[in-house]
């Protein structure tokens, strides 16, 4: 089960030898997904934000955030963001929960924006080698962890969002999941999911 670590500027949601990690940073939450246990954690995947174009947003700004135990699934942890960067009126719920040692993150964003949007995705730095690559299409990406503990990640998009893939140098790679925009559009939402299997 999920469990829950609060601090100042600082919270972390604990599962299956991972952490989804909140930390306020200037005028935001930024998140990353983290693989370890105790005092040893690894960064696997950090969410990356860029505000010079107001029509194309790699990453929604989050200046609120509440977390939540589910009565109703004691297994999850709801986390609710809002926030707002230019036109750009961001919300998000990001469900983390674990079954036989994998974790999972549902995320779910909308933007409500009358200004013209040419495109809209939550983007993330994945600091994995290149050779950890396994699959990579437009439904989702998946790796194998090396060194360290042996296991998987992987992100997947709901349709109609999608996940696309490029290399960030000697950072690994940046993916994207990217949501459909169509002309006209005053509320637009994407949906994806991270898995995380580390073998005990």
């Amino acid at each position: 089960m999920p469990i829950l670590d609060e601090s100042d500027g600082r919270s972390a949601i604990l599962a299956s030898n991972c952490r989804l990690v909140f930390l306020w940073a200037g005028d935001r939450w930024r998140h990353a997904l983290e693989v370890g246990a105790g005092d040893s954690y690894r960064t696997l995947a950090s969410s990356m934000e860029g505000e010079a174009d107001p029509t194309r947003v790699v990453g929604p700004a989050y200046q609120q955030m509440h977390l939540q135990h589910l009565p109703d699934q004691p297994e999850a942890i709801r986390a609710f963001l809002v926030g707002q960067s230019g036109p750009h009126h961001f919300s998000a719920v990001f469900t983390i929960s674990e079954d036989e040692g994998v974790a999972r993150i549902d995320v779910e964003v909308a933007d409500r924006c009358r200004a013209e949007v040419v495109a809209l995705a939550s983007t993330y730095v994945v600091d994995l080698p290149t050779s950890d690559l396994r699959d990579a299409g437009p439904a989702g990406v998946s790796w194998e962890l090396s060194p360290g503990p042996s296991g998987s990640l992987s992100i997947e998009a709901d349709t109609p969002s999608r996940i696309d893939l490029r290399e960030a140098g000697c950072r690994g790679v940046q993916v994207q999941a990217a949501a459909r925009v169509e002309p006209g559009q005053a509320t637009v939402s994407w949906s994806y999911s991270w898995r995380l299997r580390v073998a005990p």
